[in-house]
C-alpha cells in the first residue's frame, strides 16, 4: 500500500493506530527522534506523516514546518494528532503545514478514513503533476519540432533581397499566422535564358496542412520550370493534385513568365482567383491586374489562358496575399485596396522595403495578432 512515516514520543499509546495502519497493508516507519525525523521521512520516501503535535517543545509542529520548506516533503500530506481540543493549537498546526487535524477522542475507523483521504489526494495531486510534466515536455518537443519546421519552410521561400539576374532584383517576404502557414511564391531563371518562371500561391487555410500544399507546390514548380514546361501545365497539374484530396482544399495562385531580353520585356501570366497584383511606375503610379480565372482545386477544368503586357521598364511588379487587404483597425475598419495601393506607391517613391509595408500594416491594426499569412513578392526590373 503506502509508507507512511509516525511522529510520537509514545508508541504504546498510539499503538491501535499503529496496528490498524499495518492492518491496512501499509508499511509505517516509527521515528521517536522529531530533530532528526525530517531527513528520515525525506530519505525513507515516505507518502504520509503522522505527527503527535503534543511532542514536547512544539517539536510535532517544528517538523511539520521544516517538511514543507524541502522540495521532497513539499507535497506530503501532514496529519496531526491533538489529545484535547485547543483552537490555539489547531490554529498553529494549520500554520506549519497541517493537511488534517484529528483531535481526541476520535475512532479508529475515523483515522483510517483521514489516511485513506490524504493519500488518494496525494496519489491524485502526484499523478496530476506527473501528467502535467509529460505535457510540457511533450509541448517543448512540439514547439522545437514546429520551429525547426518553420525554418524549413522558410529555406523553401526567397526572403529577403536578391539579384536575379542583370535588370532584375527579387524582395521577398513571408509572415506565418502561426507557426507554419500555407503560401507559397518563387521564381527560377534558366541558366542562360532570358525567360523567368514566377509562382505566388496561397492555399486555402493555414497551419501544418496548408504549409504541407505548399511544400508540394514548390515541388512540382521546380520540376516544371527546371524542364521550362509552361506555366498552364503546372497549374494544371496543381489543380488535379488539390481535388485528388478528401479534404477540400483550393488555392489561388498566379502563374508567370518574365521575358527580359534586350529591348523586349513581356509579364505572361494566369491568376487563379488572386487578388490584383500591381504594376508600379517610378513615380508612384499604379495599376492593378485582376484575376483572370477561378482557384484551382475547385473545378475539375480550368481556363488557364495567359494573358501577355508589355512592359516598359524601370517598373516594379508586386505579388501580395489577400491578408494585406483583410487587415482590420481596432475599431474592425478594413484595411482595402485603396489604402495598399497608397501604401505602395509610398514605398516604391522612398525606396522602402517589404517590411517597412508589413508595419505600415501592424500599425493599422494596434499590432493585432494575424488572422491569416501575410506573404509579399516584389519585382524591380531596370
Amino acid at each position: 500500500m503506502a509508507k507512511i512515516a509516525v511522529v510520537i514520543q509514545d508508541g504504546e499509546g498510539h499503538g491501535t493506530l499503529l496496528r490498524a495502519l499495518a492492518e491496512e497493508g501499509h508499511e509505517v516507519v516509527l521515528l521517536d527522534d522529531p530533530q532528526n525525523a525530517p531527513a528520515k521521512v525525506v530519505g525513507e520516501q515516505a507518502e504520509l506523516v503522522v505527527i503527535d503535535a503534543s511532542l514536547n517543545g512544539g517539536a510535532g509542529l517544528n517538523l511539520g514546518w521544516i517538511l514543507k520548506q524541502t522540495d521532497q516533503g513539499s507535497e506530503l500530506p501532514l496529519i496531526y494528532l491533538l489529545p484535547q481540543r485547543d483552537e490555539g493549537l489547531i490554529s498553529r498546526c494549520l500554520n506549519h503545514g497541517a493537511d488534517m487535524v484529528m483531535v481526541e477522542p476520535f475512532s479508529v475507523f475515523e483515522f483510517i478514513l483521514a489516511v485513506r483521504s490524504e493519500l488518494e489526494r496525494y496519489h491524485y495531486l502526484r499523478e496530476i503533476k506527473r501528467q502535467k510534466a509529460q505535457i510540457e515536455a511533450y509541448s517543448r518537443r512540439l514547439k522545437e519540432e514546429l520551429e525547426a519546421a518553420r525554418q524549413a519552410q522558410e529555406s523553401l521561400l526567397p526572403l529577403g533581397e536578391h539579384r536575379v539576374m542583370d535588370g532584375l532584383t527579387a524582395e521577398g517576404f513571408f509572415q506565418p499566422c502561426e507557426s507554419l502557414g500555407g503560401d507559397f511564391f518563387d521564381y527560377f531563371a534558366p541558366q542562360g535564358s532570358p525567360l523567368i518562371y514566377g509562382i505566388f500561391a496561397d492555399v486555402s487555410g493555414h497551419g501544418v496542412r496548408s504549409a504541407l500544399y505548399a511544400s508540394q507546390i514548390k515541388s512540382l514548380f521546380l520540376t516544371f520550370a527546371g524542364y521550362q514546361l509552361g506555366v498552364p501545365d503546372l497549374l494544371a497539374e496543381l489543380n488535379q493534385v488539390l481535388l485528388r484530396e478528401e479534404e477540400q482544399f483550393y488555392a489561388t495562385c498566379i502563374g508567370f513568365t518574365l521575358t527580359l531580353d534586350g529591348n523586349h520585356y513581356t509579364l505572361s501570366y494566369v491568376s487563379c482567383g488572386h487578388p490584383d497584383f500591381m504594376l508600379i511606375t517610378p513615380e508612384g503610379q499604379i495599376n492593378s491586374f485582376p484575376s483572370t480565372t477561378f482557384p484551382l482545386g475547385l473545378l475539375p477544368e480550368v481556363d488557364l489562358t495567359m494573358t501577355t503586357i508589355v512592359l516598359s521598364p524601370p517598373l516594379e511588379l508586386l505579388f501580395y496575399s489577400d491578408a494585406l487587404l483583410e487587415r482590420r483597425s481596432p475599431e474592425g475598419e478594413l484595411f482595402g485596396p485603396e489604402r495598399l495601393r497608397d501604401l505602395v506607391g509610398q514605398m516604391c517613391r522612398e525606396g522602402k522595403q517589404l517590411e517597412w509595408l508589413h508595419e505600415e500594416l501592424n500599425q493599422f491594426s494596434g499590432g493585432a495578432p494575424l488572422s491569416d499569412d501575410v506573404s509579399m513578392l516584389r519585382l524591380r526590373i531596370e
